[in-house]
């Protein structure tokens, strides 16, 4: 099972308000006031993790994801089962009009290959490991589960069936 993300409660909110402005307009954290020795009152806060590349700040031995801290800072808190996502997929722009709460599904669906209108779903196959010959595969995951589209000879076919998929399980969900 996934680790579950861990947010602020309002207490360490409202401590952390003490300490550190947001300017919802750029998207930009600062010290308003010292919290140690290794920073400066009115210097920004926060420097892009080097292997998710979201803005992290450091605040009471804690990494803190900006994009998470600026909803707390506007919204109050993340609703029980939400993410927060960056709509246009760049995770140093933390202006609060980037940011959106979705449910996991929906950040999944954020993701640069849906942006970029790559055909998701299309899985290309090993042709000569494939006993079946053809070249794609397509698969969706509902609950966590991977389930088999089919077989497919085209990317566009494989594209069509998961769109198809997509669109059956999202209708299903609206009921």
């Amino acid at each position: 099972m996934p680790k579950k993300a861990k947010y602020l409660n309002i207490e360490e909110l409202k401590n952390i308000k003490d300490y550190i402005s947001y300017e919802p307009n750029t998207g930009i954290f600062h010290w308003i006031k010292r919290k140690s020795n290794a920073v400066s009152k009115d210097t920004q806060c926060g420097s892009a993790h080097p292997k998710y590349k979201y803005i992290v700040i450091k605040f009471d031995n804690k990494n803190i994801r900006a994009h998470r801290l600026a909803w707390m800072f506007v919204y109050g808190s993340i609703a029980e089962g939400m993410e927060i996502d960056h709509i246009n997929g760049i995770r140093t722009d933390n202006r609060i009009e980037n940011l959106r709460a979705v449910t996991p599904r929906e950040n999944s669906m954020n993701k640069v290959r849906h942006r970029e209108g790559k055909l998701v779903g299309a899985i290309k196959l090993d042709i000569i490991k494939n006993k079946r010959r053809t070249p794609w595969s397509s698969h969706i995951k509902i609950n966590g589960k991977l389930k088999n589209l089919g077989y497919f000879m085209t990317e566009i076919d494989a594209h069509n069936a998961y769109k198809k998929a997509l669109a059956e399980l999202n209708k299903w969900r609206d009921q």
